[in-house]
């Protein structure tokens, strides 16, 4: 027969044991990298948010081969939209602020605006991509 401390004992480790696999579940948080075509929709998995990239505003970004005053700056238009909302857009930049928002509970980063300039090597816009990292806040 178990004793009351026994008892007591092995109730102290289930409780211990199932805190931990409380915690682990609930601190994985959505974090990821996404690119994206000009004209583009991507969906944050699992949720019905999606993230679209618009257009690029500006690239004044100082092209390879050349000498500047200064880098330059790339910015994009991005937006995002959840049923049964409004589409929210908003700005994102390569050199200025901001680099990163905070939208519908997730911080979106621009990493990269692509491709990079060059001083003898034109692009058609329409290749432009974007990489984006997404991270849940809470």
């Amino acid at each position: 027969m178990h004793k009351k401390s026994d008892i007591y004992i092995y109730g102290q480790i289930l409780f211990l044991l199932l805190s931990i696999v409380s915690c682990n579940q609930n601190s994985e948080k959505y974090n990821e990298t996404i690119q994206l075509g000009l004209g583009e929709v991507d969906e944050i998995s699992e949720t019905d948010i999606e993230i679209g990239f618009i257009r690029v505003l500006e690239d004044s970004r100082c092209p390879i081969g050349a000498v500047c005053v200064w880098e330059g700056n790339g910015k994009v238009e991005v937006y995002t939209y959840k049923s049964g909302t409004d589409s929210i857009l908003f700005g994102l930049n390569t050199t200025l602020d901001p680099k990163k928002v905070e939208n519908r509970g997730y911080d979106i980063d621009l990493i990269e605006l692509s491709p990079y300039p060059t001083i003898d090597q034109p692009f058609d816009t329409s290749e432009y991509r974007v990489t984006l990292k997404i991270q849940e806040i809470n």
